[in-house]
Formats: C-alpha cells, structure tokens, sequence
C-alpha cells in the first residue's frame, strides 16, 4: 500500500500523505493479519491450564520421601554435582 500512497503523492502532488497513510494502513493490517491467523493456530493447541494438577501419584509411580528426597536436592545444589567422569551416571557406564 505504500507504492499506492506514493503514486499517489506523486499523481495529487500530496507528498508525503499518501506515503505515510498507505504505510499505516499496511502495518494495521499486517499486524492484525498475524494476530488473526496466530489465534487460529492456537485454537488447536490444548490449553496448559485446561486440565487440573493430579496431587496424587499414578498407579505404580515411586515417589520420593525423606532421605532421598533430601540427597536428591543436596547434589542438585552441589557445583559440579555429578560423576566425575561428566557421563551424567552414577554407575560409570
């Protein structure tokens, strides 16, 4: 729409009018072509909020309680928590 405001400033002798509406309307109606066509996009997507947080364990899920909860937080917290070999397991392997 820009290449029409300036046709037509250069046809009116209306500078910079016709420029700088036309570069207006562009950007309106860009901007709310991204906007539309990202809330369809986003119609298909399951909202995070869409199902409740489960407190409870599934079935056959081992929780952590006490001590190991406590040594888990405790290497996480460590500088350079880990096996010193940098593989990112405790058996070495």
């Amino acid at each position: 729409l820009t290449l029409l405001g300036y046709w037509f400033d250069r046809h009116y002798d209306s500078s910079p009018w016709g420029v700088l509406v036309g570069a207006a309307i562009g950007l309106i109606g860009g901007t709310y072509n991204l906007i539309r066509d990202a809330l369809t996009a986003n119609r298909g997507v399951p909202s995070a909020r869409s199902e409740p947080i489960d407190p409870q364990p599934q079935a056959g899920m081992k929780t952590m309680s006490g001590a190991d909860a406590d040594e888990t937080a405790r290497r996480s917290e460590a500088p350079g928590a880990g096996p010193a070999d940098g593989s990112g397991r405790e058996d070495g392997t």
